[in-house]
C-alpha cells in the first residue's frame, strides 16, 4: 500500500455512483428481522443507502478508524471502532454483507496473505443460508485462491466492471453470489472465475485440435517407459521439470518420487533427442478451449438478488452477537466511555434518580375511591395541599421497603462452598433474609408541626377524613381517558344490544349503564393503545362488555367513513366457555345477527392411514379367519415375513394383489409389515402379542401407493371439526355473515400436534446402598432405537447414561410432552470436511463438543395438525380486527403454550382486549408477562426477561445465603461477613406502586358497579370436634404436629423431621398431603408410600417406593362428625327450599365423593355428583339438566373456577378447605352473583386442632393482607397464586409454631356499602364524581373562606419552587 493509502488505513469508499446500480440488483421482501454488514463501513454511507433503498433493515458496520466510526454511528444501527479482526460476531446470522476490503497485503510492507481474500474468507460464515454478497475489489486481485473460495462457497455468481470513468482509477468490480452449503469445486468453475482477473467472461467453450509440443511427445514416452501416469504419484510437476531440461531431484522428495525420478532419469538418458521435421506428421490433441468476452459493466438489474430473513440465532442456537474486545489502552477508554454514556441512558440508572415532580398518569376509566389509598401510597399524587379542620394541610404519602431477619432454627450443614472444588466444605448456616413495606404518610400543617407515620390504621384514618379532597386532586393531576361523560353517539351505540334479554333482577332489557360506561372506556382505550383489560367480578356480564366494544369500534368506523369493521372477532379463552351456554349463547342474545362458530382445530387435519386388514378389506383380500370373522387374528405375533406369506397365499386364491399392476401395493404392503415388525402395533384386547395387521398401511410417494386408504372411524371424527381454515374461507367468500364470531379454546390456539414417546426398552439392573445395606433392582429402561444406548436427561464424560437421571417408559410420555427430544448419548460420526473434500470419522464437532446420536425420540399423534395461533399468524394476519381473551389470568405466565398463543395472536390482531375477575396474584410477576405482552408502556421500560427488576420495583424480595456465624447477622438483615451461596427470590406482596401501570390499562368493575341486584351474603367457620379415635389416630399416627414437643415416635410429623434432619427430601410432603388428607378419610384403610430417592434429580430421577406406615379405618367414623353435621345442615337447608353445592378437595386416586354422597342419600337427600369425565365445554348442560332432580352437587371447586353460573345453589360448604385462595374465591362467586333469588351462605366446617385449622387460619391471614391496600377490588388481587407456596407457608407455620389468629371468616359476613379507602371485599366504593376544574382566583377565595385572618408579615421569601402552605 502507498504511503496515501496507509495514512487513509486503505479506505477507499464506494463511489456514489455505483451505489444507485447495485441497489437494483438487491430485492428485500416482506421480513421481520434482517441484518446487513459492512465489515469495513468507513463513514457508514454505502450500507446506509442500500438500506435505505430497501428498507426494514437493521445496519451494522465496523470501522478501524474512530473518526469514521463516529460519523458511521449517525447512519448506522450499530458500529464498532476497531479492527474486523477483534470484532465478536455469531456465524450464519446475517443476511447481506457489503464487502469493500482494504487493497493490501496484511502487514504494513504489504507482505503476506492479501487483505482482499482475508476478509473473504473471514466474513463468508457470517453469512446466514442463501445470505446475499456484493465484493468490491480490483479485478486483478481475483487470484486462485479467492476463485475457489467464491465457486465453493456462493451460487448465482455475476460480475460486473464499475462504470466509467470509476472503473479507470482501480479496474473495480463488484461480484454479486448467494451463499450455499459448501461443495468442492471443479476446475472448470474455478477457471471462469479466476478469467475476471483478465477482465474477461467465459461465455462458453469450443473443442480445438492442436498438435503435441516436443516436451510433450517426451513426456509420453516418459510415461510409458516408467509404468505409471505422473498425475497418480502428483510428480507431473518433475516430468515437466525434468523434459525441459532443470533439476529433478529435490532433498525433501519422497522415497517412491525419488525412486521414479531415478527410473525416468536413467531412462532419458539412453534415449535419443526428440525432432519431428515434418511438422505435419506431428501428433495432435483435442482441447477444451473456454470463449472468451469483456467482462460487462454494471447496468441496472431487476432484484436478482433477494435478500432472505435473518435467523435469530446461529445455526447452533448460539445468541447473536455484535461486539468487540478492546486491544488497546486506548481501545479500553473509549469502551469505559460508552459503557458510562450506556449506563447514564439505561432503565436501571434513571430509575435511581430520585423524581422531582410526581408521575401522572392517564387512567382509562374515572377510577374508584378505593384505589385513592393505592395512589397516595404509590407517591403519585406528589404533595398535596388539603383542608384540615378549616386550615391548610400539606400531605404526601408513599412505600418504603426495609428488610427483616427471619427467625428460624436453622440448623448446621455441610455445604460445597467452592464450584472449582467440590470437596471443600463447611459447616454453615442458613440465613433468610425479608423484604417488606409499610406505606408512610408525611403531613405538614399551617402551624409548622410535622409529622411522619407508617402505621397502617392511622393512614387508614387520615385518608379516610380527606378521601373526597384527595379524589379531586387524583383526577386533577391523572385526568381519565374516559370520564363516564359519553358522547350522544356513544351511548347510542348500545341501543340495538341485548334486546329481549331480561338480566337478573332487572325489568329493563339491553346493557345496563356502566356496562355502556366500561365499553365505551375501553373503546377509546382501544383505539389510543391496541389493547387492554378489564378486570371485572364473575358476574358482572364481561363478555356483553366486550361485544359492546366490538359494536363500538364498528361504529366508530362508519363514523369516519371507513368500511372497516371490528369483525370478524376472534375469542380465545378456556375450554368451557366454548360450550354451547357460554360464548355462543352471549353472542346470540346480546348482537343482533352474529354468528358465533366453535372452532376446534386450525386446519383440518390428515385422517389416519387405514390399518393393514382394513386396506386389505378394501382391495378384496378376505383372510381366512372364519372363528373371527376375518380380523387376522390368527397373525397374532406372526414376523413380518412370516405374515407376510399367509397375506400372499390368501390373496392368490382369491386372484388379488398378482400381477405387474399390483407390484407397488405388494411393495408398499411389505414395508408396513417390517415397519411394524419394529415398531409393534398396540395389542388388541386380551391378546398377549400385538398383531401386524393393525400397523398403518404406508402411504408415502415413493411406495407408490396413489391416494391413500384411510381410517373410517378418524375420517368420520375429522370431517366433524369446523377449522380456523374453514372459517376464514366462508368468510371471505361470503358464506358467513358480516358480524361472525370465531370462538377457540386455549388447547385449540396453543397445541400442534401431539407427541407420544417413540423408544425402545430393556432391562436395566440398579444397585444402591442404603443405611449400610446393598439393595438391587431390575427396572424397564427406555433406549434410543436407532443407536440402542439407555435414554437420559445427562450423560457422563464416557457417554455413559447418568442412572439418576435414567428415563422408564413411566416418564417418558412427560419427557417427550414437554419438548421435542432427540437422543444425546455421544456418538462418533462421519463427518464431512469441506477443507479436505473428505469425510472423518470424529468424536467431537470443530468447537470440540461431543457429537450425539440424534435420534428422534417422539411420534407426532396426528398428521397436519396444527396450532391455530401459529396459523392465524401464518394464514390470518390481521383478518380478525379485534381479539376478545377471556379468562386472561390463565395466560399469565411466561413460558406456557397459553402465554405463548396470546403473543402470537395479539401481534396478529391490531386490537386486544382481554377478560378476567382474577387479574392480580399474591407475585408481582404473576402479572410481569401479561402487562408485557400488552402494554408498550411496560414494553418501553422492562425487557421480558426482566422480572427480577419488576420484583424489585413493585414487589418483594427474599434473600437467603449461608454464614459461618448467624449470631452476626442484624436484624434488619445486614451483615459485613463472607456469605455463601447467595440466592434472591420473590415472595408475595406488591407494592401500591404497581397502580402505575394498572390504572392506564385495565377497567376495574364489582358487581355492584353493574347495577344488578345481589343478594345477602353470610359466611361462617363452623368449628367441629374430633370423635376420640380420629383424633387418637390423627396425633399419634397422621399428623402428630398439633400435639407439640416431643411429638409421638409414631406420627408422621416426627418421621419427616428425622428424615429431614438426614438430608432427605419430599418427606415433608408426604406427611404434610397426608395430614391435610387423612382428616376427612378415617373411614377406609390407607397405607403412606414414600418414593425414596436412588439417583438423580427432579422429575426424573430413579425412585423407590417405600411403605411409611399403615392407617386402618377408625370405627367410629364410619359417620363422622362432619359428615353427620353436612348431612344435616343439607337437610335443613333442603327444608328452606335451598340447594346446596358441596366442594371435596379428594376427588382424584383418593377420592372421597362417593362416601359423602352415600351418606347423604342416607339421610333422604338428592345428590349428583359432578366429576372431571365431564367436557368443560358441557358442564353447564350437565348441571342444567340434573339441576332439578337434586338437592346436593359435590364437585371439586376447581371445575367450576370459570364459565359456570350456580345461582340456583343458594348454599356453599367448602366440606375440605381449597388452599388456593383464588380458585375458592372464584367458587364462592359461582354462587354469589345477581339474580340469586335467596341469601347466599358460606360454609366452612373444620375440625380443630388439625392442620385443616391451621389451613383455614392461613387463607384468612393472606386475606386480610390482601384486603389492605386493594379496595373493593380485592378480587382483582386474587390472581391464581402458586398453590405450593401456600404448602411452603403452611409447613412453615408448623415448623416455627406460630400462633395464627383463629378465622371466623375469610371474605365477609356481610356486603355493605362502605366510603372506606381501604375498602372491602364484598363491599363497593362509589365512583368519584367526574373532575370539575377550578381557576387559581376560584381556589384562593375558597381558601380564604377557610382560613382565619393573619397579622405580620413572613420575615423571609419562600425559594423559588418551593410548594407553600399559602
Amino acid at each position: 500500500m502507498r504511503i496515501e493509502a496507509q495514512s487513509k488505513l486503505g479506505y477507499y469508499p464506494t463511489p456514489d455512483t455505483q451505489l444507485p446500480l447495485i441497489l437494483t440488483w438487491l430485492q428485500l421482501p416482506a421480513a421481520d428481522l434482517v441484518r446487513a454488514l459492512d465489515p469495513c463501513c468507513g463513514k457508514g454511507e454505502a450500507l446506509a443507502y442500500l438500506a435505505h433503498g430497501l428498507g426494514r433493515i437493521t445496519t451494522y458496520g465496523i470501522e478501524l478508524s474512530y473518526s469514521r466510526a463516529e460519523e458511521a454511528e449517525r447512519l448506522l444501527d450499530r458500529v464498532l471502532a476497531t479492527g474486523f479482526e477483534n470484532a465478536v460476531l455469531t456465524d450464519g446470522t446475517f443476511s447481506f454483507c457489503l464487502l469493500n476490503p482494504p487493497y493490501d497485503g496484511e502487514t504494513a510492507t504489504g507482505g503476506g496473505e492479501r487483505l482482499e481474500g482475508r476478509f473473504l474468507h473471514s466474513t463468508t460464515p457470517l453469512l446466514c443460508e442463501n445470505g446475499v454478497l456484493a465484493y468490491i475489489i480490483p479485478e486483478t486481485r481475483v487470484d486462485e485462491k479467492i476463485a475457489r473460495h467464491l465457486a465453493g462457497w456462493y451460487a448465482d455468481l455475476r460480475c460486473f466492471r464499475f462504470t466509467e470513468p470509476d472503473y479507470q482509477a482501480f479496474r473495480q468490480v463488484v461480484i454479486f453470489g448467494r451463499k450455499k452449503a459448501y461443495r468442492q469445486p471443479t476446475q472448470e468453475a474455478v477457471d471462469e472465475i479466476h478469467a475476471w482477473a483478465l477482465g474477461s467472461l467465459v461465455v462458453g467453450y469450443e473443442d480445438r485440435l492442436v498438435p503435441l509440443t516436443d516436451d510433450e511427445i517426451l513426456l509420453a514416452r516418459v510415461e510409458k517407459a516408467v509404468g505409471k501416469k505422473p498425475e497418480e504419484l502428483q510428480i507431473a510437476n518433475r516430468v515437466v521439470a525434468l523434459v525441459s531440461g532443470q533439476a529433478l531431484i529435490r532433498q525433501n522428495a519422497g522415497d517412491e518420487t525419488l525412486v521414479w525420478a531415478m527410473k525416468a532419469q536413467a531412462w532419458l538418458d539412453a534415449q535419443p533427442v526428440v525432432v519431428v521435421d515434418d511438422e505435419s506428421a506431428r501428433p495432435i490433441k483435442k482441447v477444451h478451449v473456454p470463449i472468451l468476452a469483456d467482462l460487462p459493466t454494471l447496468d441496472a438489474g431487476s432484484g436478482e438478488y433477494v435478500i432472505p430473513s435473518s435467523p435469530v440465532a446461529g445455526p447452533k442456537g448460539q445468541a447473536f452477537r455484535f461486539k468487540h474486545m478492546p486491544v488497546t489502552e486506548e481501545d479500553y477508554l473509549r469502551a469505559a466511555d460508552k459503557a458510562a454514556l450506556a449506563l447514564e441512558k439505561s432503565r436501571p440508572w434513571l430509575n435511581l434518580i430520585p423524581e422531582i415532580e410526581a408521575q401522572t398518569i392517564t387512567p382509562a376509566i374515572t377510577p374508584k375511591q378505593g384505589h385513592i389509598s393505592m395512589l397516595v401510597t404509590a407517591g403519585l399524587l406528589g404533595t398535596t395541599l388539603v383542608a384540615h379542620n378549616g386550615f391548610p394541610l400539606l400531605l404526601k404519602g408513599g412505600t418504603e421497603k426495609y428488610t427483616v431477619k427471619i427467625d428460624e432454627d436453622s440448623e448446621e450443614e455441610e455445604i460445597e462452598y467452592d464450584p472449582d472444588d467440590p470437596e471443600k466444605k463447611k459447616s454453615l448456616f442458613r440465613v433468610r433474609v425479608e423484604e417488606r413495606s409499610r406505606p408512610t404518610l408525611w403531613t405538614l400543617d399551617a402551624t409548622g408541626n410535622f409529622t411522619f407515620s407508617n402505621d397502617p390504621v392511622k393512614i387508614s384514618d387520615t385518608l379516610r377524613i380527606h378521601v373526597a379532597e384527595l379524589a379531586q386532586r387524583v383526577l386533577g393531576r391523572n385526568i381519565p381517558r374516559y370520564d363516564l361523560k359519553p358522547q350522544a353517539w356513544e351511548w347510542q351505540v348500545f341501543d340495538p344490544l341485548s334486546q329481549g334479554r331480561y338480566l337478573p333482577g332487572r325489568k329493563e332489557t339491553g346493557l345496563t349503564d356502566f356496562q355502556k360506561h366500561l365499553s365505551v372506556a375501553l373503546g377509546r382505550l382501544l383505539l389510543a393503545t391496541g389493547s387492554g383489560l378489564v378486570n371485572a367480578e364473575m358476574g358482572s356480564g364481561k363478555s356483553t362488555v366486550a361485544l359492546g366494544v366490538a359494536e363500538y369500534l364498528t361504529t366508530n368506523y362508519e363514523r369516519h367513513g371507513s368500511t372497516k369493521s371490528a369483525y370478524p372477532i376472534l375469542i380465545v379463552g378456556p375450554g368451557i366457555v366454548t360450550g354451547d351456554q357460554n360464548w355462543p349463547k352471549e353472542t346470540r342474545e346480546v348482537v343482533p345477527g352474529a354468528t358465533p362458530k366453535v372452532i376446534e382445530s386450525a386446519a383440518r387435519p390428515v385422517p389416519k392411514p387405514a390399518k393393514v386388514v382394513e386396506w386389505l378389506e378394501s382391495i378384496g383380500v378376505k383372510l381366512d379367519d372364519e372363528d373371527a370373522g376375518g380380523k387376522g387374528h390368527r397373525f397374532e405375533g406372526l414376523s413380518a415375513k412370516a405374515a407376510w406369506k399367509a397375506i400372499v397365499e390368501a390373496a392368490n386364491k382369491q386372484g388379488k394383489l398378482a400381477g405387474a399392476e399390483n407390484r407397488r401395493a405388494r411393495f408398499a404392503l411389505w414395508h408396513t409389515l417390517q415397519h411394524g415388525e419394529k415398531h409393534a402395533p398396540r395389542k388388541r384386547q386380551n391378546a398377549e402379542k400385538p398383531n401386524l395387521l393393525d400397523a398403518r398401511i404406508g402411504g408415502f410417494a415413493w411406495l407408490g401407493l396413489g391416494e391413500l386408504a384411510r381410517d373410517k372411524t378418524h375420517q368420520s371424527e375429522t370431517r366433524r371439526r369446523y377449522s380456523l381454515a374453514q372459517f376464514v374461507d366462508e368468510y371471505k367468500r361470503g358464506a358467513l355473515p358480516q358480524k361472525s364470531v370465531a370462538i377457540l379454546s386455549y388447547e385449540t390456539a396453543k397445541l400442534g400436534s401431539g407427541r407420544v414417546p417413540a423408544m425402545s426398552t430393556r432391562k436395566l439392573r440398579l444397585r444402591w446402598k442404603e443405611k449400610g445395606e446393598w439393595y438391587t433392582k431390575v427396572i424397564e429402561a427406555c433406549t434410543c432405537p436407532h443407536c440402542g444406548k439407555f435414554v437420559a436427561g445427562d450423560y457422563d464424560e464416557e457417554g455413559h447414561a447418568v442412572m439418576g437421571n435414567i428415563i422408564t417408559p413411566a416418564t417418558a410420555a412427560q419427557f417427550v410432552g414437554a419438548k421435542r427430544r432427540y437422543c444425546q448419548s455421544p456418538t462418533p460420526k462421519w463427518v464431512w470436511n469441506p477443507e479436505t473434500g473428505q469425510h472423518e470419522w470424529r468424536e467431537t464437532d470443530e468447537n470440540g463438543n461431543k457429537l450425539v446420536c440424534g435420534a428422534q425420540l417422539f411420534a407426532y399423534t396426528e398428521l397436519r395438525r396444527e396450532a391455530a395461533a401459529r396459523y392465524v399468524q401464518r394464514k390470518a394476519k390481521n383478518f380478525f380486527p379485534l381479539l376478545l381473551v377471556d379468562e386472561l389470568h390463565e395466560a399469565k405466565a411466561k413460558g406456557t403454550g397459553n402465554g405463548w398463543a396470546l403473543t402470537i395472536l395479539a401481534n396478529s390482531s391490531p386490537y386486544t382486549l382481554g377478560l378476567t375477575g382474577t387479574l392480580f396474584g399474591g407475585y408481582s410477576t404473576t402479572i410481569f408477562w401479561l402487562m408485557y405482552r400488552l402494554s408498550a408502556l411496560v414494553r418501553r421500560d422492562f425487557g421480558f426477561h426482566d422480572e427480577n427488576e419488576w420484583a424489585r420495583r413493585y414487589g418483594l424480595l427474599r434473600y437467603t445465603f449461608y454464614v459461618a456465624k448467624p449470631e452476626d447477622v442484624m436484624e434488619d438483615g445486614s451483615y459485613t461477613g463472607q456469605k455463601f451461596m447467595s440466592r434472591v427470590d420473590e415472595r408475595p406482596g406488591i407494592l401500591p406502586a404497581i397502580i402505575r401501570v394498572g390504572l392506564p390499562k385495565i377497567a376495574f368493575a364489582s358487581l355492584q358497579d353493574i347495577g344488578l341486584p345481589l343478594p345477602p351474603y353470610n359466611e361462617e367457620v363452623v368449628w367441629l370436634q374430633m370423635s376420640n379415635g380420629m383424633a387418637d389416630q390423627y396425633h399419634d399416627q397422621a399428623d402428630g404436629s398439633m400435639i407439640g414437643k416431643p411429638y409421638p415416635p409414631t406420627s408422621l410429623y416426627n418421621w419427616a423431621i428425622e428424615e429431614m434432619k438426614e438430608g432427605t427430601k419430599g418427606a415433608l410432603s408426604v406427611w404434610l398431603t397426608t395430614a391435610l388428607n387423612r382428616v376427612n378419610s378415617m373411614f377406609r384403610d390407607e397405607e403412606v408410600w414414600f418414593n425414596r430417592r436412588i439417583e438423580g434429580k427432579g422429575k426424573y430421577a430413579l425412585r423407590h417406593p417405600e411403605l411409611v406406615t399403615t392407617l386402618d379405618a377408625v370405627s367410629d367414623t364410619l359417620i363422622s362428625p362432619k359428615d353427620r353435621w353436612l348431612a344435616s345442615r343439607c337437610q335443613a337447608e333442603r327444608d328452606e327450599g335451598r340447594k346446596s353445592i358441596v366442594f371435596i378437595r379428594q376427588t382424584g386416586k383418593r377420592d372421597i365423593q362417593p362416601h359423602v354422597a352415600q351418606i347423604m342419600q342416607d339421610n333422604g337427600l338428592r345428590v349428583g355428583v359432578l366429576s372431571p369425565s365431564v367436557e368443560p365445554r358441557r358442564r353447564v348442560a350437565w348441571i342444567e339438566k340434573h339441576i332439578g332432580s337434586i338437592d346436593v352437587l359435590i364437585t371439586n371447586a376447581r371445575l367450576v373456577k370459570v364459565g359456570l353460573n350456580l345461582r340456583m345453589f343458594a348454599t356453599a360448604v367448602f366440606y375440605e378447605i381449597e388452599w388456593s385462595l383464588p380458585i375458592l374465591w372464584q367458587a364462592m362467586r359461582r354462587v354469589y352473583r345477581p339474580g340469586a333469588s335467596l341469601p347466599v351462605r358460606v360454609l366452612f366446617p373444620t375440625y380443630e386442632n388439625t392442620l385443616e385449622e391451621r389451613a383455614l387460619n392461613l387463607l384468612g391471614q393472606k386475606m386480610k393482607a390482601a384486603q389492605l391496600f386493594y379496595g373493593d377490588e380485592v378480587a382483582s388481587a386474587l390472581c391464581d397464586d402458586k398453590e405450593g407456596d401456600f404448602l411452603n407457608d403452611l409447613i412453615l407455620s408448623v415448623l416455627k409454631d406460630d400462633r395464627l389468629e383463629r378465622a371466623s371468616a375469610i371474605f365477609s359476613t356481610q356486603n355493605d356499602m362502605t366510603a372506606s379507602p381501604l375498602g372491602s371485599l364484598t363491599a363497593a366504593s362509589p365512583h368519584l364524581n367526574p373532575f370539575e376544574a377550578r381557576t387559581w382566583s376560584e381556589w384562593l377565595a375558597a381558601r380564604n373562606k377557610a382560613l382565619p385572618a393573619k397579622n405580620g408579615r413572613r420575615k423571609s421569601a419562600a425559594a423559588q419552587g418551593q410548594l407553600s402552605l399559602f
